[in-house]
């Protein structure tokens, strides 16, 4: 691993490669349940369906969690930038 990459991984050992620190640190600010909506979607590639099935929630919840997520990580940015 390189000084410059970060990797994530949530508690069911789906991982992710983060190249800067601060989407890094906002991530891992993140509550498990949305971290976990993050990782599933953009990076192992699961569809909105398949998360919710996983979660057992409607696709709307995990819209709103994502959004939600989006919120604080760019939230979290303003606060660092």
């Amino acid at each position: 691993m390189y000084p410059s990459e970060y990797i994530i991984s949530d508690k069911h050992g789906h991982k992710c490669l983060i190249t800067t620190e601060w989407l890094y640190q906002a991530i891992l600010s993140l509550s498990e349940k949305y971290r976990e909506i993050l990782i599933l979607e953009f990076w192992c590639g699961y569809t909105k369906r398949e998360i919710a099935e996983s979660f057992n929630v409607t696709e709307r919840t995990i819209y709103n969690r994502k959004q939600k997520a989006f919120k604080s990580i760019r939230n979290y940015y303003e606060r660092k930038a």
